[in-house]
This record gives structure tokens, sequence and C-alpha cells, in this order.
């Protein structure tokens, strides 16, 4: 065993160890002659009991995991806890990304990260807080990974379509509690009618020929509302009314919990492109834009991105306009500029889909600021899995804790041992 610039632990030039805290190259750095190290996963790696966990039954808190949860992995594969352990009033640290997302955890608590300076080339490390401090006060930047796609493959029922719902939420009048929608691209209208056609319904224009109700083929039923007044009868007016979408506006709209917590990853997929192809933009640069007056729906459409592997950073404004002559003031908007590994995930539209280029680097969210916020009790948990690596607060990827430092020696005389 030898120690090679005084960072890393080799055996037959195979890395075995390397530090992720300034103790850990503190113990490397000694010049006794014999060190012991007491690097137990209870030493103090930890998140506050608020924290989220992403697990297989839903977002749970830190303070609620328990050994024998299955958590998430950023690679969307199940783990088991292991193990966790309870830390009394810990330092806490905020931790900010340049997309807006943040979380909090203690000054030891891990996080695999890839770093970059003008001085030396980028690499990927596991690291404690505290050493994500000294890189950024070095002038490095500091990159944390993005997750898969994360979700079930296998479908589940839900009432309209992800991709129609996706045009009515962007595109649809819903104050009147009628599934209508206004859209002039061709291909949006052939694909929404294609679906609804299916259900025995049809697309009905109105007047103005691009706005179109969704309608029975045949002779409409009347029934009597809960108000007792005569209505027609609609399968998808009641739909909108169960998801609770009708009578909402641009202020008030939303994606139902069923289409963001239990849609399969592709339902999500295509309720993204729903949403993209009515209302969302991409220019030139490849660049992709959703902009909503609902603060509700800003929320659900980043949760949406963030769950299938996306960035989804929010600007608000207040638009103007002129009114007989008079320069006014519109209502509070948000635009969320948007990232996927493939940009064309989010479009079915040919104008829009063309636009479409391929990123040639990884994307990843970089980490624009670290603040400490006070004590907390806190909890780190330990998980089977080989990257130890779980899913927290906005889909943010962080590192469980380690078992020991000097785990690794428990290995060195197997003949098949490769690293730890």
């Amino acid at each position: 065993m030898r120690k090679k610039n005084n960072k890393v632990v080799q055996v037959d030039n195979k890395t075995l160890f390397q530090p992720s805290s300034k103790r850990q190259e503190q113990f490397l750095n000694s010049k006794a002659f014999i060190t012991c190290f007491g690097g137990a996963a209870m030493s103090g790696k930890a998140q506050p009991l608020n924290s989220k966990v992403l697990t297989v039954g839903g977002w749970k808190t830190m303070g609620d995991i328990n050994v024998g949860d299955i958590v998430i992995t950023p690679k969307n594969t199940h783990a088991e806890v292991l193990n966790t352990y309870f830390h009394n009033n810990k330092d806490i640290y905020e931790i900010t990304t340049k997309s807006g997302r943040v979380v909090r955890a203690c000054n030891e608590h891990l996080w695999s990260v890839n770093v970059s300076s003008r001085k030396k080339k980028s690499f990927n490390v596991v690291c404690d807080t505290d050493k994500i401090i000294s890189y950024m006060n070095e002038g490095c930047h500091v990159y944390l990974p993005i997750c898969d796609y994360i979700g079930s493959d296998v479908d589940v029922d839900l009432p309209i379509d992800p991709y129609t719902l996706g045009i009515l939420i962007a595109e649809g009048g819903l104050t009147t509690g009628k599934a209508i929608f206004t859209n002039t691209d061709d291909e949006v209208i052939a694909r929404v009618n294609e679906y609804v056609t299916s259900k025995g319904y049809m697309l009905s224009p109105t007047k103005d020929g691009i706005t179109f109700r969704i309608k029975i083929k045949d002779f409409e039923k009347n029934t009597r509302n809960s108000k007792g007044q005569f209505v027609k009868e609609n399968y998808f007016s009641q739909a909108l009314s169960d998801l609770g979408l009708a009578h909402t506006n641009s202020f008030t709209k939303f994606i139902p919990t069923d289409y963001l917590h239990k849609a399969s990853i592709n339902q999500k997929l295509e309720l993204l492109k729903g949403l993209m192809d009515g209302d969302g933009t991409i220019s030139e640069s490849n660049t992709c834009e959703y902009s909503t007056s609902s603060e509700k729906l800003k929320d659900d459409v980043c949760y949406l991105v963030r769950s299938l592997g996306g960035i989804a950073r929010v600007t608000a404004r207040y638009p103007t306009y002129t009114y007989k002559g008079e320069k006014k003031q519109g209502a509070l908007s948000y635009r969320i500029y948007i990232r996927l590994q493939d940009s064309s995930d989010m479009f079915y539209i040919s104008r829009k889909k063309l636009r479409c280029k391929e990123r040639k680097t990884v994307i990843n969210d970089e980490i624009v600021d670290i603040q400490y916020v006070g004590k907390q009790d806190a909890k780190c948990i330990y998980i089977d899995d080989n990257e130890h690596l779980y899913l927290t607060d906005d889909f943010i990827v962080t590192h469980n804790t380690y078992q020991g430092l000097m785990r690794f020696l428990w290995y060195v005389d197997k003949p098949n041992f490769s690293g730890y």
C-alpha cells in the first residue's frame, strides 16, 4: 500500500480512496508511522429533518426515513436504506444552484460534483460542503449532476391523454368549464383530433376558425348540473371538472397531481410536449421557454421538467402594453427556461422540432451560493447502491454517508478487488 501525492491511497496502481473532506486529507498527509482515523458513517454527514427524499412511495422527509425504506437513485433505480443516523444541533448550510434550486445540508455532507477552473482541466469528485466552499473561494465552478428520467415505464390510467391535456392547459379557454382550445398549427390540431376521434368525439371549429370545441359526434344529451341547469353531456368537460381544471383561467391553471406523480415517464413526456407544442418556444440557439401567468402552473412545469432529467430556471416580469395610446402594465408573467439533454424530447410539431440541436456536453447545474443558516437537528442515511447517490429537494442529486474511511482495508486481500 502507498500514498500518492498525499491525495489518494493506491494498491497496485488502483485508487482505493480519495479524500472528500479536509479531515481526511489531513489523515493522508500525516507523517506518523501508524495513523488511525475514525471514519464511521455517523460522523456527521447529514441533512435537516425536513429535507425531502424521493422514495418508491413518493417524497418523504429525511426525519421520516427509516431502515428498509426504498429510495430512488438518480439513475431511476431503487436502493434500500441500510442505516440511518440522527445528529443533534448540526450547523446547516443552504446551497443554491444557478437554476434556482435550493437544498440544505451540514458542512460535512457529501456531494458528487464536477469542478472546473481556468487553471486546470475539469474533474469529478465526491467531496463535502466545506470542500465545495473552498473550491468556490478559489474561483472554481462547481456543478451538480442532473438525474435521468425519473418514474415508471408502465403507463397508468388517466382521464385525458397527457398530450391533449397539455394543449388544453396551454391553449385552452377553460373558464366556461368546457373543453375548448385555440391553436393555428395543423399538426397540433390533427394530433388532438386523432385522439378525441378515438373516443367518439370530434373537434368543432367556432366562427373564428382557430378555436375548437371538443364535442361528441352524435347527439349530446341534456343533463342537469349541480346548480340544476341543463347542460350538454360531455366526457371531456366532465373530466376537466373532476381534475379541478374546469373554470380555471390563465392565473389559476395547474397540472393535476396524477399527471405529475403517478404518470409514467412516457406520459410525462407527452404532457410536456403538449405544453410546449401549445405555448412553448424554441429559439434558433436552442433556448426553450414556457411562459405562464399562473404561479402554480409555473411550479408544476418546473417539477415536471426536473423529474425528466431537465433544468428549469424561472424569471418573472411585468409586461407592458399600449391601450388607446396609453402605456399600461400587464399581469406578472413567469418565464421558464428549460433544458433537457435532448431538446427534441419536448416537441412534436415540425417547425419547433427542426430547431432542436444536439447538446455536445452533459447538462448540469452550477452551485452559485452557499450560506450558513443556523443549527438544526439532522439525519444521514446509508443506502445499498454502488454510487451511493439519492434524490433530495427539487430532484437535486446528493450523496449518502460513507460507512468508514478505512473500509477499503477490508478488501485489500481479495483477489478480485478493484477499488472502493
